[in-house]
């Protein structure tokens, strides 16, 4: 088989064998990409009724697109009649793997079951039950995105009554009881098995086991589950319902399973598992609550940015969404041959002020009127295969900017039509991976963006935008090299300079951070948002002087909430807490909805002579939204910390210990966690753990500078304990 071409694809090696099938590493000789290509086994599809319903089903889950789901390219057949499947093929290792090596702690075990259950949930979505749900059958792919495989291939499996040394077909560990006892399997079947891998993820070993199949089965359908002590008490209950032997008392849905584990359905990517208040790949909120933290940053492993990063950082970098957005038009992006020179006059005109309004989408209301442009241009010209690709950027920022998912959707469906229409356009296939990475389907958006690099070699877009996904995929060389290439090919494109310092400011790389940012504003010199964003690295360099500096300037241009926000922080820093109020209410009047905003301005009401009721009542108003947000997503660490430090504030001990507790269970190697919770401990009158939780942030990597900068931290600081 190695060294064979089958159809258009050549074998390379192999890559393992299982009970239904050979899989093998393969080059796909059409589009040149790398596949993976299982073949099922002769006897496994021998009856004509077990290869139409394996047929089937293997065809129903090529249509699945998610980002937690392996992609199926297709299922194929040799010229003697083998069935094989071509997927796409992902390094890394199976979750059984991972679990072999030791077991896993609680929040990463959380990560990935929610993940699963949300390809699951997908799945059931479309009709389809996995059946064969276990950790052999899930891949860890690069920055730890979780990808299902071998859909179909369980019923399968049942159909012919396939056996491996007398047993049914696999390991029967992750069987459930009904499915044990061969009675009819629905989805909740999937859902007992992903309780028994978050189990096994847990403790190291699965709940039914015995020395043979038979006795494993039996312990299945009549043994009372083990104690489930040494699980993690928030993941408990998760487990005992999950693993239910009557399938009415389980969950009834993955949504239900997904609500216990405290996330939903949606997704913005493989490790926004715990975000409060986000759906997709939406930027992060105004984040930068009580004291330190700067409007805009992210939540690391749990919501999509970076940390102390403006607004229009998120919008246009999110690792996994690339939001480049549009430099000039190059030549070589739309050659006169394209449906461009073919569209009707008045639609090309359209088109063109279109482009020219997206361009500087920052500005006014720019983004509505570009996208009434593409809409009129595509009336007058109903196969103006560019307009809808340009129509689903548009579309695209605005479900950033509003926070409405049915935008991106629509986004999606535009750029697809767009694909449909002519897919040999660079900024076609750029819409389509935009808009798949705005779903948080990574590999479809890698696709796209790799074919529009092979259309044409310079587009500065898909330069931009492929940088975000292996970004997200932790490929940060690779990430870099495509964004210094695209303002290599483009120096005047401010917004592959915005997104380059991105990425350096997420590395921490402030002057390199700076030069880019300052690019900007020679390019754009009236861009609100680019001086944000310099505020926002000279603040976390200890430059406050000219970071306030740098907000004034943006709000002279645009007020908005960000800026007030940042200023406001950056007041409070400098000690002019009065000052920092006046801002923080600024931010209020133009947003109400965020709880970090009440909490930044009782926060700044405490230092104010005379305020110190005004900030208890304000301090209360943020706890009780940030509660609703807990409600919610019980498990998001900075929620959670926030919490606590409210609570500190209010003086209620009990409550703000148990919600910092949360936080430092679930992102034990997060510095930014330590040290506010050290803050919140120091409220509270606890200088021993405060001092601890602050030797640890400085461990995991946290500054001496942002501690330092802290008026609640300064008592802590001048302690001669205090590890500096």
């Amino acid at each position: 088989m190695i060294g064979q071409t089958i159809s258009h694809y050549r074998v390379i090696e192999k890559l393992g064998a299982g009970g239904m099938g050979v899989v093998y590493r393969a080059v796909d000789l059409e589009l040149g990409r790398a596949v993976a290509l299982k073949f099922i086994p002769d006897e496994a599809v021998g009856l004509v009724n077990a290869r139409e319903r394996f047929l089937r089903e293997a065809r129903a889950a090529s249509q699945l697109d998610h980002v937690n789901i392996g992609t199926i390219f297709g299922v194929e057949q040799t010229a003697e009649g083998r069935i094989f499947i071509a997927m796409a093929c992902y390094d890394g290792e199976t979750l059984a793997a991972a679990i072999r090596s030791g077991r896993l702690d609680a929040a990463t075990a959380a990560d990935y079951c929610i993940q699963i259950a949300r390809g699951l949930a997908e799945a059931h979505a479309h009709g389809i039950v996995h059946r064969d749900v276990k950790p052999s059958n899930v891949l860890i792919a690069p920055g730890s995105v979780l990808k299902l495989v071998d859909f179909g291939l369980a019923k399968l499996a049942d159909v012919t009554r396939i056996t491996q040394s007398g047993s049914r077909l696999g390991t029967p560990f992750y069987m459930s009881p009904e499915q044990a006892q061969g009675l009819q399997v629905d989805h909740r079947g999937d859902i007992w098995a992903l309780g028994v891998i978050l189990y096994e993820m847990l403790t190291g070993r699965v709940p039914f086991k015995a020395d043979s199949v038979p006795a494993t089965l039996y312990k299945i359908v009549h043994s009372p589950p083990p104690s489930l002590d040494e699980i993690d008490p928030e993941l408990r209950g998760v487990v005992n319902k999950a693993i239910t032997k009557d399938p009415g008392q389980r969950y009834q849905s993955m949504a239900e399973m997904l609500a216990g584990l405290g996330a939903s359905t949606t997704t913005n990517g493989h490790a926004q598992v715990l975000s409060s208040s986000e759906t997709l790949e939406m930027p992060a909120p105004p984040r930068r609550p009580i004291r330190l933290r700067w409007a805009g940053s992210a939540r690391r492993k749990w919501l999509a940015g970076a940390a102390a990063v403006a607004l229009v950082l998120a919008l246009l970098l999110v690792p996994g969404s690339p939001f480049s957005l549009f430099g000039r038009l190059s030549p070589s992006a739309e050659p006169p041959e394209t449906s461009l020179a073919r569209s009707a006059p008045a639609a090309y005109e359209r088109y063109l002020e279109g482009v020219a309004a997206l361009e500087r989408w920052d500005k006014g209301d720019n983004l509505a009127t570009a996208v009434a442009l593409f809409e009129e241009a595509i009336r007058l010209d109903p196969e103006f295969a560019l307009a809808f690709a340009r129509l689903s950027e548009g579309h695209r920022l605005q479900s950033i900017l509003s926070r409405d998912p049915e935008l991106a959707r629509t986004a999606l469906e535009e750029a697809t039509r767009a694909a449909e229409l002519n897919p040999e356009l660079a900024p076609v296939q750029v819409a389509l991976g935009r808009a798949h990475a705005r779903q948080g389907d990574d590999d479809l958006a890698l696709e796209s963006l790799q074919r529009a690099l092979k259309l044409d070699v310079h587009n500065v877009d898909a330069l931009t935008a492929i940088s975000g996904v292996y970004a997200k995929l932790g490929r940060q060389d690779d990430a870099e090299s495509s964004l210094r290439r695209a303002v290599t090919v483009q120096p005047d494109s401010w917004a592959a300079h915005n997104a380059l310092g991105n990425f350096y400011y997420r590395r921490r790389q402030y002057d390199q951070a700076v030069l880019h940012w300052r690019r900007v504003l020679e390019i754009t010199p009236d861009n609100a948002p680019a001086y944000t964003n310099l505020g926002a690295a000279f603040a976390d360099s200890g430059r406050l002087p000219e970071a306030q500096t740098m907000y004034e300037r943006a709000l002279a241009i645009k007020p908005n909430h960000t800026a007030f926000m940042n200023l406001g922080t950056s007041l409070f820093q400098a000690g002019r807490f009065a000052e920092a109020a006046q801002q923080y209410e600024k931010a209020l009047e133009l947003n109400d909805g965020e709880y970090l905003t009440w909490g930044n301005l009782a926060a700044a009401y405490a230092w104010v002579p005379g305020m110190r009721e005004k900030a208890t009542e304000t301090f209360e108003s943020a706890a009780a939204m940030a509660e609703d947000v807990a409600t919610r997503f019980p498990r998001d660490p900075y929620v959670n910390i926030d919490l606590g430090l409210y609570y500190a504030h209010l003086g209620r001990a009990e409550a703000s210990t148990r919600r910092l507790k949360t936080a430092l269970t679930v992102a034990p190697e997060d510095p930014e966690i330590h040290a506010w919770a050290a803050e919140s401990y120091e409220v509270l009158g606890d200088r021993d753990q405060a001092l601890e939780l602050v030797r640890r942030a400085l461990e995991l990597g946290y500054s001496q500078e942002k501690l330092r900068r802290n008026p609640e931290l300064e008592n802590l600081c001048r302690d001669p304990r205090f590890p500096g």
